[in-house]
């Protein structure tokens, strides 16, 4: 409800969620807006419209159907927001997005803790994105840092690799497990098939067309990902199974495959990085102890930032504090958002369906299907963003009763309460934090214990990767990966707003 410095940093309101109307912000809220208090008194404010595309010249039914009225594969230019000034402090390195940036704490017990704050896992550029992580990472340790805040406010997700490559630039040595499983339907196995028509069983990459590596490199080619014990699956029907769960049939669980260049490094197809604890990047050093990070919540960690919440609260062990929530003493979840393992929407859904029917020819048996069930495209004329989940994350604990991560509670560790002062600076919610977390501060409901001296005496002063100048931006070379349709369905993972 109140103003957010990360929401506007993050770019997703002019002030707060409660401001823009939230995440259901396409239905009409009225005319106005009536606050009432506790002693009876009430202010009623205007409610105010903000275009979010440029609907400039667009005055003719000619020129707005021609702009606006396609099959929704047409992104319109955004509209600047009048974004006031994010009004965070100095960053010891930032990218030039500002996603992600590294601060250092000041003051009585927090001059030895640095805060890693990760706005979005959809950044301009994926190699400055993990440039900037392991250069602030890198030097926050140097600088004698023992301790690490990990913002996660207004992430509402993004890429999913970067999640698994910033958990690993954390914990290098833990191997990430991160289960999806898709329901299956026809149209879902019929793309399953195109691919089992085009990808031969002893595919090689050097010597296969444009078309065969794109049959191959999506999830519903049962030679892509790995199964439960980390082995390609060795046929159709071992992950297609199908594999019921409560009158529905699934895929098998999947994960993965990040020594595949084609996912990860290849300029092309993948998301154009080495993911760290792979290839070059396995000999890092973890730079911070499991007791001495704190992941900091507000709420809205949706999509690929819960995946990388999972990561670190439950196999890396991380405690957590979570800020806000309504006016009671309950515990509070620090994922407010979707926990599910790919968000899909309808123009991606189309989009895709138009590149399946692309790869075989009329009257292909599964070509004439999924043009017989394929979406209508009558609703993206209204909105091509609106979407849903098609990808069930099960966490590790809950391989057994296949629970989706969707429906487990886990509330954060610690809550605490806004302040007026953390509304104005941003500083203060992190101090706040850093001092529950390790300095005994009290938690509205939850503890966390306090840090003993004798660990943090202990900790390594050892640099854990590449020594890297130090600048306030990171110089990367260009991006070259084109993020059309397939690679979006395929890497991306973010909440709508």
């Amino acid at each position: 409800m109140f103003y957010s410095k990360p929401y506007v940093a993050a770019e997703i309101s002019n002030g707060g969620y409660f401001a823009a109307g939230g995440r259901p912000n396409d239905i009409y809220p009225g005319e106005n807006t009536t606050y009432t208090f506790s002693n009876g008194t009430f202010v009623t404010v205007d409610n105010v419209a903000l275009l979010k595309w440029d609907f400039a010249g667009a005055n003719m039914n000619g020129i707005f159907v021609a702009r606006y009225g396609s099959d929704g594969s047409t992104t319109p230019n955004r509209v600047a927001f009048p974004w006031d000034s994010a009004g965070y402090p100095e960053p010891i390195i930032t990218s030039n997005d500002s996603v992600i940036s590294g601060y250092y704490l000041s003051g009585d017990d927090l001059e030895d803790v640095a805060v890693l704050s990760v706005l979005s896992f959809e950044p301009d550029s994926v190699t400055e994105f993990q440039a900037v992580a392991q250069n602030f990472l890198v030097e926050a340790v140097r600088d004698g840092k023992k301790k690490l805040v990990v913002d996660l406010s207004a992430n509402n997700g993004g890429l999913i690799l970067l999640a698994y490559d910033l958990f690993r630039q954390l914990f290098p040595q833990t191997e990430q497990v991160g289960y999806t499983r898709y329901r299956e339907n026809e149209i879902l196995l019929s793309f399953a098939n195109i691919s089992k028509k085009l990808v031969p069983i002893n595919f090689d990459p050097t010597k296969a067309s444009d078309t065969q590596i794109r049959a191959n490199e999506v999830s519903y080619n049962y030679l892509y990902d790995l199964n439960t014990t980390d082995q390609h699956f060795p046929s159709f029907d071992a992950k297609f199974g199908p594999f019921p769960y409560k009158g529905s049939n699934f895929t098998a669980l999947q994960s993965w495959d990040l020594n595949d260049p084609l996912t990860t490094t290849d300029s092309r197809y993948g998301i154009g990085i080495e993911i760290t604890g792979y290839g070059t990047r396995q000999n890092f050093q973890q730079p911070f102890a499991t007791e001495d990070i704190i992941l900091l919540y507000d709420g809205f960690c949706a999509s690929t930032c819960t995946l990388f919440s999972d990561f670190m609260r439950n196999q890396g062990g991380v405690k957590s504090v979570a800020v806000g929530g309504r006016p009671s003493t309950d515990p509070i979840q620090g994922v407010g958002g979707v926990h599910g393992g790919l968000l899909a929407t309808w123009e991606n859904i189309y989009q895709q369906t138009q590149r399946e029917m692309g790869l075989v020819n009329y009257p292909d048996p599964d070509y004439l299907l999924i043009q017989a069930r394929r979406p209508d495209v009558s609703p993206m004329r209204y909105s091509s963003q609106a979407g849903l989940n098609i990808r069930d994350v099960i966490l590790p604990n809950h391989v057994d009763d296949s629970l989706p991560a969707q429906f487990v509670v886990e509330n954060a560790d610690c809550r605490l309460f806004y302040t007026k002062d953390m509304i104005t600076d941003v500083t203060n919610t992190w101090n706040a934090a850093a001092n529950a977390a390790f300095n005994g501060g009290k938690c509205v409901t939850g503890s966390l214990s306090k840090r003993s001296s004798k660990s943090r005496r202990q900790r390594r002063q050892v640099p854990f990767g590449p020594k890297v100048e130090r600048a306030k931006t990171v110089q990367v070379e260009k991006e070259t990966v084109v993020k059309d349709a397939s690679w979006r369905m395929r890497h991306g993972q973010k909440a709508l707003e």
